[in-house]
């Protein structure tokens, strides 16, 4: 089968998928060149070396500029017309719910109309902080894009039902697939030689883009907990964004916290999860969450806050715990009995070890993907 991924975001999640199809199948990617999360240098030779580890070497891959939207009406030009004369049977794209893009709506509808277009959504609302800033386009832009889609595949069932609340129309275009696991990163596992954190300290690690839908606070009044009751241990809060830098002075002022402010690298990504004893998800509101996924990829168990798709990710008592919205007693207890209870890291570790090969191996996954294009 011919299949062509287009991509501005998700790279890590999809380059798992994408090394599973092309197995059997023709694969083209279509890469955003201006995607700073995968490409920090704007040499056209380090960009191809970053392709080169994310994605095997028997797919065709194109770059397109997004810097603008000058640069991406011409880029999408482009694509519909080597599309055209490509003529993939599949053109999967994973969405952004910060702009989704019309011009996959005329990819579909003047481009490639014979064309199944597949969609990832992997989030249904817009996160606090992140709504577009223009709205009424914005819904426009989904409701057409949507509607052109041939399936649409999301995280959860929760999400798959509020997608329906919104659209009810797509009821019968709406799949539910898992995040798999994001075990790509391993792949800089042996590329860090630091002495950042003492080997005798637990780590609690909190990652991720720090956004207003993360939940700091309750995280901070935990660590306060958890620094009365425990000794030797360290709570590592790593990623950039707005919360983060508001937060950077209350975070620094405790000896218990680390704060990694900025990019992480792939290859300090891969040692902090390493490193890692628990991953602790603390959100106000949520969909899915890849940090769970990459956490999973490395068998450690994680402390989520109970909300959006979380609790389908995160099996209580098994994979982690979950914990209720604004608590910091609850987070700081669960942490504290994963840190200090015997055997019990062990056992999570072979409860998640089960879970990704039932659920989140990308073997799994494929097969499923490959349903889904038939």
């Amino acid at each position: 089968m011919k299949i062509a991924f287009i991509l501005k975001h998700f790279y890590y999640y999809s380059a798992q998928l994408i090394e599973k199809l092309a197995v059997n199948n023709d694969i083209s990617l279509f890469l955003d060149a201006d995607n700073r999360e995968v490409f920090q240098t704007g040499d056209m030779h380090a960009r191809k070396s970053s392709i080169s580890r994310l994605f095997p070497g028997n797919v065709q891959t194109c770059f397109f500029r997004s810097r603008s939207r000058a640069f991406e009406f011409f880029a999408f030009l482009r694509i519909g017309f080597r599309l055209r004369r490509l003529r993939p049977e599949i053109i999967h794209v994973h969405l952004s719910l910060i702009r989704i893009n019309l011009y996959y709506w005329v990819i579909k509808k003047v481009f490639c109309r014979s064309c199944k277009l597949i969609l990832t959504v992997h989030d249904v609302r817009a996160h606090p902080g992140e709504a577009s800033s223009h709205v009424t386009l914005s819904k426009l832009s989904r409701r057409l894009v949507y509607d052109a889609a041939d399936k649409i595949i999301v995280h959860g069932e929760i999400l798959k039902k509020e997608l329906l609340d919104i659209y009810p129309h797509l009821k019968n275009k709406i799949h539910v697939l898992p995040h798999g696991e994001l075990s790509i990163f391993k792949r800089w596992g042996n590329e860090t030689k630091t002495d950042l954190l003492d080997a005798e300290e637990m780590v609690v690690l909190c990652f991720g883009r720090m956004t207003p839908y993360k939940d700091l606070d309750t995280l901070i009044e935990a660590g306060k907990i958890l620094f009365k009751s425990m000794d030797s241990f360290r709570i590592v809060i790593a990623g950039a964004g707005p919360q983060i830098e508001k937060k950077k002075h209350e975070i620094t002022k405790h000896p218990c916290f680390l704060c990694l402010d900025g990019y992480i690298p792939n290859e300090m990504v891969a040692y902090l999860f390493s490193r890692a004893d628990i991953v602790v998800l603390p959100y106000l509101e949520a969909s899915q969450s890849g940090v769970a996924a990459l956490a999973y990829a490395f068998r450690k168990p994680v402390v989520a806050t109970r909300v959006g798709a979380l609790p389908e990710a995160v099996l209580h008592g098994k994979t982690g715990f979950l914990v209720p919205l604004g608590d910091p007693s609850r987070m700081a207890d669960a942490i504290i009995r994963l840190l200090t209870e015997e055997g019990l890291k062990q056992r999570m570790r072979k409860h998640i070890q089960a879970w990704v090969d039932r659920r989140l191996s990308w073997d799994r996954i494929a097969q499923q993907t490959m349903r889904l294009y038939q």
